[in-house]
């Protein structure tokens, strides 16, 4: 068989019962995670124009919009809603495979769940083997990439969006195959809305949720795709990768002792996941030692070269929401002198006008690591051995004084580090942040989360995201 059916096999095959207690809760963490994030998009630059064009365009009434409850077409509602998931980027990483997952799976889920008709615990699981199918593709071609232009979310996050509604949907292994293959004919993805600083950054997982939704349903209509999509001449691990041999497929389909779910970590500020581990650096000295900033020489970067993708001069262009997210410059300048980022600092109008945060993000340096750091910490499985390199910053006084703090990327994006009361914390603060969802409409959406795998549709969780409606 291909690898494909391998996958489709493993992924239809799977019954609830092959499912851990520690999986269901991670997938209810996903979801309402996302769901979160989604609110918080409401307010992101570019996500209400998206949702107007597809209701100018209108069409069947399948799948619901998020917070107005309108009823589009699937790949329309699926593409909206991921759009909202991901604006803010705050959503969550799978670290070993560098997927934004739940950006794709969870629209790509509601959406053909409202048509399919599924439980709420097979809703779940379609999260689940949607993450596991994506995650089992990338990690084994992650060192063969072409650079870094491409965007592993889009492209191998589209194939879990595959299975995801394929689960949905009641697709047949051998349709679920061919749906990958459709799926391959749209797939799509790189870096230069991100190195633009654009909007239509965005947007790419999106368009992954769309097709995902468009390939399962014209398989379901017998039409056909690349049967050797992933291992071709042609295919993903030869065309996107540059893998001598593709991964066998007992390689693709083995046992592990945790489903991929389980090992999806989550973002606690508004940026860019590889800023992160610095802004962590620059919270602890902001919280230790209450720098006077006015007293300080310089900063430097250490971890990360000069140049880099989130490593380049600040500069406010077109998109100031998006530059600031992209700069730990401006992170860490921030971070400094006013605390850990919120959602609304990164507002486009408030980055603007914060003239002293962007000063200071203009004299940020970047060193190689200093000697007499910590000790390396524990390399997670399927990380990057360079997750354990420390990351941070030293800032000099005009003292003489230096200060040095450091954070690892294994231990800021821990394996499943999120548990479910801090999701419901995250949650809160983001429906505060929509300004559309009060207290009581935030804890009915939690509530129906949480006991979503006793549910006998998604109706009731979908009704309860009907916040508004209409734009205004």
């Amino acid at each position: 068989m291909t690898l494909t059916r391998e996958l489709s096999e493993f992924g239809i095959n799977t019954t609830l019962a092959h499912i851990s207690d520690a999986a269901w809760e991670s997938a209810r963490i996903l979801l309402l995670d996302a769901l979160g994030c989604a609110l918080a998009g409401w307010q992101a630059d570019g996500c209400k124009d998206v949702i107007e064009q597809m209701q100018y365009w209108g069409g069947r009434a399948e799948s619901s919009l998020f917070v107005l409850g309108d009823k589009l077409p699937m790949p329309n509602a699926a593409f909206a809603n991921s759009v909202l998931v991901h604006a803010q980027d705050l959503d969550d990483v799978h670290i070993p495979g560098i997927l934004h997952i739940s950006s794709i799976v969870v629209p790509s889920m509601l959406a053909a769940a409202e048509s399919g008709n599924v439980s709420g615990r097979e809703a779940l699981l379609g999260l689940i083997l949607g993450v596991e199918i994506a995650a089992r593709i990338e990690i084994p071609g992650r060192s063969f990439r072409r650079g870094e232009g491409f965007l592993p979310t889009s492209l191998a996050g589209s194939f879990g969006g595959v299975m995801t509604a394929a689960r949905m949907l009641g697709l047949t292994a051998e349709q679920c195959s061919e749906a990958m293959g459709i799926n391959y004919a749209q797939l799509s993805g790189n870096r230069q809305a991100l190195y633009d600083s654009t909007l239509s950054k965005r947007m790419q997982p999106a368009f992954a949720a769309r097709s995902a939704i468009w390939s399962t349903v014209l398989a379901q209509r017998s039409l056909t795709g690349a049967r050797y999509a992933l291992e071709g001449n042609a295919g993903y691990y030869k065309l996107y990768l540059d893998m001598p041999e593709p991964p066998s497929a007992q390689e693709l389909t083995k046992p592990n002792d945790q489903w991929e779910i389980q090992r999806v970590s989550y973002k606690h500020f508004a940026s860019c996941g590889a800023i992160h581990h610095c802004q962590d650096a620059a919270e602890q000295l902001y919280r230790e030692e209450k720098i006077d900033p006015t007293q300080i020489q310089n900063i430097a970067v250490f971890g990360m070269p000069a140049g880099g993708i989130v490593s380049r001069p600040f500069e406010i262009g077109k998109n100031p929401q998006v530059d600031a997210q992209f700069s730990v410059a401006w992170a860490v300048a921030h971070t400094l002198l006013r605390g850990p980022a919120t959602m609304s600092d990164y507002r486009s109008e408030n980055v603007v006008a914060d003239k002293q945060v962007i000063a200071l993000a203009k004299q940020v340096t970047y060193i190689d690591r200093p000697e007499n750091l910590p000790a390396q910490v524990e390399l997670p499985r399927d990380y990057m051995p360079s997750m354990i390199n420390w990351h941070g910053i030293v800032v000099t006084m005009k003292d003489g004084r230096k200060h040095t703090r450091c954070c690892a990327p294994a231990v800021t994006f821990a394996p499943g580090n999120l548990t479910w009361d801090q999701a419901v914390t995250k949650f809160k603060q983001n429906a505060e942040y929509s300004q559309i969802c009060n207290p009581s409409e935030a804890q009915q959406i939690i509530n129906h989360v949480q006991s979503l795998d006793q549910a006998d549709d998604v109706s009731s969780l979908m009704s309860s995201l009907c916040l508004q409606p209409s734009l205004v």
